[in-house]
């Protein structure tokens, strides 16, 4: 037997280990094909037979998760597994939190009343995950504080407020919102008649027979003999805590990988970017002498000629160079930009004057383009017009992706170590082959809904300048949100260096 990482008590704050919410080996080892294969429906499963684990996912979850369905937690949770893991380390003695003998009583009842519940609700997974948490209280005070049902009601556990209050309300009967009168009424029947009386008019024997496994599997972990007549569980682990120690080692295992391979790719990239920022450099020296030798011949024939067709002709070809030339110098500020000319600036004022510089464009294809800066003490040291020049190609690339109608989000902030600005679209998303040309200079992402250019190259290279990052959250058919980040550094300092 084994636990989960700790998550944080809110009730006795000198209890530092917080809560340890058993993992059953049976759970151990079905996380490991969800680990290995990345699979978040086969997660999304074993949270739905594992009270424990899905209290133990749920108590890492956002605020905007409580409209979220089951797959979509799911999702979150194996997105986000590694780093909930954390940096804790792997205890010498394995923990055996109290109250063991009542486990499989507990599962019995979360489950029955999940299934119950979403039998009879309008919103079924909702109810389900409702029904599955509602021992919660239990389980807490047995692997930690002990936890009243009104600390669930008042945000006083590891859970979100929002989830803690309505797990409380259906355990206590209340029928504020129907699905927490569906949960409340199955807790009461499956509590009152059992398990297969409760759900024999509502769920098919094949339902029952899988309650009742997960439940003689955790009679099995609270017996202290987990494995027993587990069959390959039993086989493999010999009933020992090896399938939870496993499980912490092959997670961490995955951690490092994670990290080696994000800082392979961010280092493959700059590489990348650097190699053709010299290749641009060097073809806009070469380009440039014969560009000005067309332009200047050009505006020469114009002011001698006469003919108004081959005067049309030839501002076309002056127009045309002069367009090349822009581009060059495009391909330059890539290349080589300046040395930033730092002064203190206000981060959200430089993006409001942004987003009201482009306000005219959002409105022309009506698309909403917003300004949602948190307000932040201090001025961030950087180069105004290149920072400016950055988040203008930002917001345009949103615009283009967006097309007509849809929501650009602009806003700026600081973390500990930087400051901030982000700009979100609701366009089509990111292609694969998109995300790795993104800051490709001339790259065409078009099957994508992003534009033909530099936009994104200046703002890499503009961030490279300052010492910064540029990141891109690109959710599958969910928008894009780019993120320009840079030191948040003195300016004594910064000029020091």
């Amino acid at each position: 037997m084994y636990v989960f990482p700790p998550v944080g008590s809110k009730i006795d704050e000198a209890q530092e280990a917080g809560w340890q919410l058993p993992l059953a080996g049976h759970t151990a080892l079905g996380l490991y094909e969800v680990l290995v294969c990345h699979d978040a429906s086969r997660l999304a499963e074993y949270l739905m037979i594992d009270p424990p684990a899905l209290l133990w996912v749920s108590c890492h979850l956002p605020p905007e998760a409580a409209s979220w369905t089951l797959a979509e937690v799911a999702e979150r949770a194996l997105a986000s597994w590694t780093d909930w893991w954390g940096d804790s380390t792997l205890p010498e003695v394995t923990p055996f939190p109290r109250k063991r003998s009542r486990w499989s009583e507990w599962v019995e009842r979360s489950l029955g009343t999940a299934a119950l519940a979403a039998s009879s609700a309008s919103e079924p997974q909702a109810a389900y995950w409702l029904g599955a948490l509602i021992e919660a209280a239990e389980w807490f005070s047995a692997s930690g504080p002990a936890v009243r049902q009104v600390d669930l009601a008042s945000g006083g556990t590891a859970l979100p407020a929002w989830l803690g209050r309505r797990i409380a309300a259906a355990r206590q009967g209340k029928k504020d919102s129907p699905v927490a009168a569906a949960v409340a009424e199955a807790y009461r029947r499956v509590k009152r008649s059992g398990l297969r009386e409760a759900l024999s008019e509502s769920a098919d024997a094949s339902a029952i027979e899988d309650i009742e496994q997960a439940v003689a599997l955790w009679r099995a972990e609270g017996s202290g003999a987990a494995g027993a007549g587990a069959g390959p569980i039993a086989a493999w682990s010999g009933g020992s805590d090896l399938p939870g120690r496993c499980l912490w080692k092959l997670t961490r295992m995955c951690q490092t990988l994670r990290q080696m391979e994000e800082s392979f790719e961010r280092r493959l990239e700059e590489a990348k970017l650097a190699a053709m920022a010299e290749l641009a450099y060097g073809a806009s020296h070469e380009i440039n002498n014969p560009l000005a030798n067309i332009s200047s011949r050009a505006q020469t024939l114009l002011q001698q000629e006469s003919d108004p067709e081959r005067r049309r002709q030839l501002a076309t070809i002056e127009a045309q160079a002069y367009r090349a030339y822009e581009m060059i110098a495009d391909m330059m500020l890539f290349a080589k930009p300046p040395q930033p000319d730092c002064a203190a600036c206000d981060p959200v004022v430089l993006a409001r004057e942004v987003v009201s510089e482009l306000q005219a464009a959002a409105r022309a294809q009506e698309t909403e383009l917003l300004e949602e800066s948190t307000e932040v003490d201090g001025r961030v040291w950087c180069d105004r017009v290149q920072i400016e020049t950055a988040l203008r190609a930002l917001v345009q690339n949103a615009l283009e992706a967006v097309g007509r109608g849809g929501r650009v989000t602009v806003s700026a902030g600081r973390d500990e170590r930087s400051w901030w600005w982000s700009v979100t679209d609701t366009g089509p998303g990111l292609s694969e082959k998109a995300r790795r040309h993104l800051f490709d200079p001339f790259f065409s992402g078009r099957e994508a809904g992003r534009g033909l250019g530099l936009g994104l190259s200046k703002v890499w290279a503009i961030a490279r300048q300052h010492g910064g990052e540029v990141t891109v959250d690109a959710p599958a058919g969910r928008g894009v949100s780019i993120r320009l980040a840079i030191p948040a550094l003195e300016p004594q300092v910064q000029g020091e260096g």
